[in-house]
């Protein structure tokens, strides 16, 4: 993720001369991909679910970097949006940018009069622009957000009445793809008959964060109502009807559901078997490992009884090498186009999660066999998002945020890099062979007190002493004189006088420490190789995830993921007079009027108050505010509110 936020895939200044054979791209573009060299991109290319799926990554991962650049790809997929009447109802719909080869420049495809709509589009961008009003609280994208949503209930309720009659009644509920050509009067226009199956861990993900954002029941843009629960609660019947029950959309060979239900060819019967695997009409194989996978996902969501069938067939396969052999879209193998591999296991691990199943030593040791080496100083297995490749291929499908994969690090239960102060440490030659101290329970410090007269103690409290990390690792150079220079280089780094610095591992890429090196000792030296021993102090003894984000001018609900309460940084801007911040049953009531240009910042780490930069404890009455393990809300009763935490785990 921090590669991904620093990379240009996310466009971030259109004049950056690294777009120069793409001149002036949007701001907020997501590059699918692109091919560097000589320090320019020569290729690009674009999809909604790279912008959409890139949003929902940012929002996930929470900071205010990733928020703020969530907005300007937001932004860019709001100026995409098609308005347009069908059957007499507004409807919206989500399109991208495209770069024009004949006349070098970027333009809307909603422009042209003829534009892809894919129901996954739709359920994207809605969901990623949800994500982004829980985060921010800004109204331009509750209201984006909604006219999606309106579209995906009004899209699906169109088809719906067309089963039993030109459709069949098996597929009410579902989504038929379709083109909209506005150059023809607004139409649909059906591709290939095609009934997504794949769709049901979006659509369930996208109900539940819209109805925690604007509620149940909405309005449409004619006066009527509906209710945005009944967009999953339809879908998912459709699977279960033919899924589970009926068996339709189901792979002969392997049993597991397809990517696409399809008419059998020249009739409008969707229960031919011919799914082992399908071709489209540009001979493309219509399935690959990870959207198979993505079904039972979704199954798995919304009942995990009849996914768990699918969990244990897809488990079986995996065993036997039946995924590392899949064909793809490419015609290559999965094993040839790692993206599509990793996204398989991270699905397969979420759906097993989700059905109660475990995850055993012969099923890691079958993922391993698709283990790719890769020259990204961030990973040498497989992974999300891949700075080598310069894609976010995989971003556009990806359902599990960690961000990062570590194949060979989560099959070894061990770390292979040691990132310190944000410097990845194996540049310097360095590979870790062992790490202690990390999970244990740091030792307590116990207060009781001894009464006259009573058995035992009365016990108070247990104050957690330091953490202790202790990291054993190997300098490996080809000289010695190279080795020497490479000490040099890991004393600057590890010097304790920095004080605490973020220390972190490849295999808890979004779990960080706050260390300080208390001792470097070299075990034993051969040659031009040095056994070294770090032991490293925290003085607070908890993992620490990254600084979540969030803002708001009335109330918002805040999520801690973490096991402990965590302290808060509130930032509160003006103009508000004598503004209250309320947290649970707690308050803090600022007594004063802020201005337009003042910034009032209450840290309860830091135990610090402050109106411009000045110590102004004497202008705010209440306790500092803590932040509890789950959701809670939060409110300002004037101003803009910015709040900062990070999620701590013991």
């Amino acid at each position: 993720m921090r590669e991904l936020l620093n990379s240009k895939l996310i466009v971030t200044d259109s004049a950056d001369s690294f777009y120069r054979l793409f001149p002036n791209p949007p701001l907020g573009l997501v590059l699918l991909n692109y091919t560097e060299g000589a320090g320019e991109a020569t290729r690009a290319a674009t999809l909604v679910p790279s912008s959409a799926w890139t949003l929902i990554f940012l929002c996930s991962y929470g900071t205010k970097d990733a928020i703020d650049k969530a907005k300007l790809i937001a932004d860019n997929l709001i100026d995409n949006i098609i308005e347009t009447t069908v059957n007499g109802q507004t409807m919206y719909f989500q399109s991208i940018h495209y770069f024009n080869t004949d006349n070098q420049q970027w333009q809307r495809r909603k422009d042209d009069g003829y534009c892809e709509v894919y129901t996954r589009d739709l359920f994207l961008s809605a969901y990623g622009l949800s994500r982004l009003y829980l985060r921010c609280g800004e109204d331009t994208y509750k209201q984006w957000s909604l006219k999606l949503i309106e579209s995906i209930y009004k899209v699906q309720t169109a088809f719906s009445s067309l089963c039993g009659t030109e459709l069949p009644a098996y597929l009410d509920g579902a989504f038929p793809e379709f083109y909209l050509r506005t150059d023809a009067g607004v139409e649909f226009y059906p591709v290939n008959g095609r009934v997504p199956l794949h769709l049901g861990d979006i659509a369930y993900d996208l109900v539940q964060t819209a109805i925690a954002a604007f509620g149940n029941s909405q309005q449409t843009a004619e006066g009527g109502t509906y209710y945005i629960g009944d967009i999953n609660d339809r879908f998912h019947n459709f699977i279960r009807t033919n899924c589970i029950q009926s068996q339709r959309g189901v792979m002969e060979t392997v049993g597991l559901p397809y990517m696409y239900m399809a008419p059998i060819e020249g009739t409008s019967d969707y229960t031919g078997k011919n799914l082992s695997p399908v071709y489209n009409q540009w001979g493309d194989v219509n399935w690959t490992s990870d959207t198979v996978l993505w079904s039972v996902l979704g199954l798995a969501k919304n009942e995990g009884s009849g996914a768990a069938i699918f969990v244990a067939r897809a488990k079986a396969l995996m065993i036997n090498g039946f995924f590392y052999d899949v064909y793809t879209y490419t015609g290559v193998k999965d094993s040839e186009f790692p993206d599509l591999a990793t996204q398989a296991t991270i699905f397969y691990l979420e759906a097993l999660r989700l059905t109660g199943g475990t995850y055993d030593y012969k099923t890691e040791q079958a993922l391993m066999k698709v283990q790719v080496d890769s020259l990204d100083p961030n990973s040498n297995g497989l992974y999300y998002w891949s700075l080598e490749d310069k894609t976010v291929e995989m971003v556009a499908t990806a359902r599990i945020f960690t961000g990062f994969f570590n194949l060979e690090a989560f099959a070894s239960g061990m770390p292979r890099k040691l990132y310190f102060d944000g410097v990845d440490t194996s540049t310097f030659g360095l590979s870790i062979i062992d790490v202690k101290g990390r999970w244990e329970i740091p030792e307590g410090e116990e207060t009781s007190t001894k009464l006259p007269g009573m058995d035992g103690t009365y016990y108070h409290h247990t104050e957690f002493k330091e953490r202790t990390i202790v990291v054993k690792g190997l300098l490996k150079h080809d000289s010695r004189s190279a080795l020497v220079a490479a000490q040099k280089e890991l004393n600057t780094l590890l010097n304790p006088k920095k004080g605490e610095c973020e220390l972190r591992f490849d295999d808890e890429y979004f779990n960080v420490y706050k260390g300080r090196l208390r001792g470097k000792t070299v075990m034993e030296t051969v040659g031009s190789m040095e056994i070294l021993n770090l032991q490293f102090n925290c003085s607070k003894p908890f993992i620490y995830g990254v600084p979540q984000y969030y803002k708001t001018s009335g109330s918002v609900w805040l999520l801690n993921r973490g096991s402990q309460k965590t302290p808060l940084r509130l930032t509160l801007t003006g103009p508000a007079e004598f503004p209250v911040i309320s947290i649970g049953d707690s308050q803090i009531y600022i007594n004063t009027s802020l201005g337009s240009t003042d910034i009032f910042i209450v840290d309860s780490e830091k135990l610090e108050i402050t109106l411009n930069g000045a110590p102004a404890a004497h202008l705010a009455e209440g306790d500092f505010l803590y932040l509890e393990p789950g959701e809670t809300e939060i409110s300002t009763s004037a101003g803009n509110l910015e709040i900062e935490f990070s999620e701590m785990w013991l």
